[in-house]
């Protein structure tokens, strides 16, 4: 494959991440939340078994700095409660409350819209071949970097 044609192709991989960030996760109707705590507390709703910190930071490429800085402000305002794990004091337990529940049900309607657009022209084999192609590329990225 000749290089221009690769530039454009990881350009427009970022380009997407980019604007799915942006776009998937917050608009700017939402002023009241930033990114991360649209991604904190959707993430919450969908993984309520991975509920640290931790989990959130590694699962989302998310610094441990920004996530922790999104759950203090949502605990402030009364979206989560936080709660020290019995087995490991170490741990902070993370908890959605009811009163994030209308936010998360609007940001994931939001997000139903928004994924439902952005593939509405897109066959299920040609997301699949896409899905399948990330997942090689993932692979082979992950042994450079062990080889390294």
């Amino acid at each position: 494959m000749e290089t221009w044609k690769r530039d454009i192709f990881f350009s427009g991989i970022t380009d997407i991440y980019k604007q799915c960030q942006q776009y998937r996760f917050k608009t700017t109707d939402d002023k009241d939340f930033t990114l991360n705590e649209v991604v904190v507390l959707v993430f919450l709703s969908e993984y309520s078994g991975q509920n640290t910190i931790k989990a959130i930071s590694e699962q989302l490429n998310i610094s441990k700095g920004l996530v922790s800085r999104s759950v203090e402000s949502l605990r402030k305002r009364g979206f989560l409660a936080t709660q020290t794990d019995a087995d490991d004091r170490r741990k902070v337990l993370l908890t959605l409350l009811p009163e994030a529940q209308p936010y998360v049900q609007y940001f994931k309607q939001r997000q139903e819209r928004f994924d439902r657009r952005i593939l509405q022209s897109i066959s299920e084999q040609e997301l699949e071949a896409a899905i399948q192609t990330f997942q090689k590329m993932l692979k082979n990225i992950m042994e450079i970097i062990e080889e390294e």
